[in-house]
Parts: C-alpha cells; sequence; structure tokens
C-alpha cells in the first residue's frame, strides 16, 4: 500500500519538473496536487507530510507552509478563522460607514525606514542595495509627502532608524545629508532587553526578521507612515491622515486568500495594532516551542514569525478598537493613482487618491537554502 502511494507520488514530482511547470515562485506541493490522479491522495500526503515536520523529521518544510491548510491552522491557533479574516480586511465594508474629519492630523507626518546591521560585521545600505534609482526613489517619494502635506501648512519629518549608527558611516553620511535624521533604536521607550536580544540575534542572517519587529516598536512608540527600504509613494492625499488612525495594504496569497503586507502602513502612536503585534511576538520569542525545528530553519518562516501572516493576526485582533477609524487598502494598479470613495455624515462624496508601490527585493528569501533543508536534525 505504501508503495502504491509512494510511486505515483515520486513519478508525478518528477514529471512535473521534467515539465517545467514549477519555478523558483511555484509550490511544489500545489503542481503536483493539480493533476487529477493525484487529487484524491492529497489528503492521505498532506497529514503524513505535517506529521513528518511536526516530528522534525524536515520534508520541504517552506513548501507545506504555503499552502491552505497551514494557513488555517495558523489562524485557529489564535482562535481565528476564514471569516474572521475576510470580514476584518473587507475594504467595501470600511468605506461605508461615514468620515469624520478631525482638526488635526490623527496620525503624524513621520515617515520611517529601518536599516539592520550587525555590528560586528556590518553591512552598509549602498552596498547591499546596489541601484541608485532606489535611492532616489526615496528622496522623491520624501518630495510627494511633503509636497501633499503643504495644502495644510504642514511638512514631514523623515527618518532611517538602525541598531547601531557608528557600524554604518556611509550610510548615517547619506541620509542625513538628504535631510533624512538617523536614530538608533534604543532610544524609544518600548525597546527593552528581550527585543535589544531579538535583534542582536536576528541581525546574523535573519535581518527581514530584526527589521519586521523594528518598524512594530518604532510605529508603536513615534507613528507614523513606515516603508521599507524599496517602498514608494507617487501621489498621496494628506488628508487621509485627518480621516483616520491607520491605514494598511492587503494583497491576495497564492492559495487565494488575503493578508496585510507590512512593506508600507500608516498608524498613529499605540495603537492596538501595534500593540498586539509586539504582543503577539514576544510571547512566540521567548515561549518558541510551539515553533518547530523544521519550519524555524528555513528563511521562509520570517513571513509567519514576523511579518505578514503575524501581522495580519495582529489587525484582526487590534483594529477598530477604542473608537479607532482603521482602513485597509487594496490597490488594483501599482501604475496609476487610485482613488477610493467615501462619505462623510453629511452624504457628501469624499475621494482620497494614493500611489504607492515595492520593488521587492525579498532579503527573507531563499529558496534554495530551504528545499535543501531534509531528515533529522
Amino acid at each position: 500500500m505504501k508503495l502504491q502511494i509512494l510511486l505515483p507520488l515520486i513519478f508525478s514530482i518528477i514529471s512535473t519538473v521534467n515539465s517545467g511547470a514549477i519555478t523558483s515562485e511555484d509550490n511544489i506541493f500545489e503542481q503536483v496536487f493539480a493533476d487529477p490522479q493525484m487529487k484524491p491522495l492529497r489528503n492521505i500526503f498532506e497529514y503524513g507530510w505535517l506529521i513528518l515536520n511536526q516530528l522534525e523529521f524536515c520534508l520541504f518544510p517552506k513548501e507545506q507552509t504555503w499552502n491552505y491548510s497551514y494557513f488555517h491552522q495558523f489562524l485557529r491557533q489564535y482562535g481565528l478563522n476564514q471569516e474572521n479574516l475576510d470580514d476584518a480586511l473587507d475594504t467595501v465594508k470600511l468605506q461605508e460607514k461615514p468620515l469624520v474629519k478631525f482638526q488635526e492630523p490623527r496620525i503624524p507626518r513621520k515617515t520611517h525606514r529601518v536599516w539592520i546591521t550587525h555590528s560586528l560585521n556590518p553591512t552598509e545600505c549602498h552596498d547591499s542595495v546596489k541601484n541608485p534609482q532606489l535611492f532616489e526613489e526615496i528622496l522623491n517619494t520624501n518630495r510627494v509627502l511633503d509636497q501633499s502635506a503643504s495644502i495644510n501648512s504642514g511638512k514631514w519629518e523623515h527618518y532611517l532608524w538602525t541598531n547601531d549608527k557608528s557600524a554604518i558611516p556611509k550610510t548615517v553620511k547619506w541620509f542625513e545629508q538628504n535631510g533624512i535624521k538617523v536614530r538608533e533604536l534604543r532610544e524609544l521607550p518600548s525597546y527593552d532587553l528581550i527585543f535589544d536580544r531579538m535583534i542582536e540575534e536576528y541581525s546574523v542572517g535573519k535581518f527581514a526578521a530584526a527589521a519586521d519587529v523594528a518598524r512594530m516598536i518604532i510605529m508603536n512608540d513615534e507613528g507614523g507612515l513606515y516603508l521599507d527600504i524599496d517602498s514608494y509613494f507617487a501621489s498621496f492625499d494628506d488628508d487621509w491622515l485627518y480621516y483616520f488612525d491607520s491605514i494598511f495594504w492587503k494583497d491576495r496569497l497564492r492559495f487565494d486568500s488575503l493578508v496585510l503586507f507590512n512593506y508600507q502602513f500608516l498608524s498613529k502612536p499605540n495603537h492596538p495594532v501595534s500593540q498586539e503585534y509586539l504582543k503577539l511576538f514576544k510571547i512566540s520569542y521567548t515561549n518558541p516551542e510551539h515553533l518547530k525545528k523544521c519550519y524555524i530553519k528555513t528563511k521562509g518562516i520570517t513571513l509567519w514569525e514576523t511579518g505578514p501572516f503575524i501581522f495580519t493576526i495582529a489587525f484582526i485582533l487590534g483594529a477598530q478598537k477604542n473608537g479607532n477609524r482603521d482602513f485597509v487598502m487594496f490597490p488594483q494598479n501599482t501604475n496609476e493613482d487610485q482613488v477610493y470613495s467615501f462619505y462623510d455624515t453629511k452624504s457628501q462624496p469624499i475621494d482620497l487618491k494614493f500611489h504607492g508601490y515595492s520593488i521587492g527585493l525579498g532579503s527573507w528569501i531563499d529558496d534554495y537554502a530551504d528545499t535543501l533543508i531534509f531528515g533529522f536534525e
């Protein structure tokens, strides 16, 4: 019986690979079971595969996390389901509630970017991000924001945050020469010993995970607009800041579920979403027993441990609390302005525009190394 299951599976995998159907961006599991002959075996294989990784015999652990079943298990871990997710991220429903414009911005005019490096073996930002056009895009984003703020007689402050300014003198010089103040994470009130230990640990090989957590500490204490180094704005309506307490972006995954992406978002300080995130991360980091070694070994675990998935959980648990008005964008086109239509309490139309995009350098991705993880440790 085992051979009857195993041989067709191996043959199907080989056939699929040889056909060229699998690329570096595909999920092998989904490709194999796209074959009608393999579909009846899917549940058997899926549970067997899950058991192997749970018992810490590693078999394509990253690939396993990129399927619908694993995602739903992740939601259930926090007492949530697909309905909770769909309801929280329902952009149309969020647009139907009348808007109230405040006299002052709810979200401060501050931009934050993060560059984490190891103090003993540092990497300058320009040595890692080699395309000079990307740095020009950072400056253009700041100009776009400052121009939009001038309509309301406002101006933005721009910051780069790092764990050690002395380790990256060239980076500090370029940013500060271009009007972007460089600050250290230890300046933040919420930056405690646990976060300091995490940054030191993650600054060796897990830069993206360290940056994920750092941005949430920053946004919790400072508020404003967080942007990855490779995320930019081409247009922005300053009035967004007067109507909302936070603004997030969602997108669709390969297994057809929406999640929030954390490469850019706006929030007021001490927002329940950032507080929920930091609480969830501390629990996971200080009590990692539920994180199995097979998954921890992969670079792909960043998405779940510190990135979009845990970020989405924090949003579901923290959004629309304490009278906050939180919004989720779903841009259909990153090549032009997106206009979101609302109404005020007198049924007068309000249109707010936005145009932003992310290059997606993907510092957390190493599919080759993740694929090589096999067997017991």
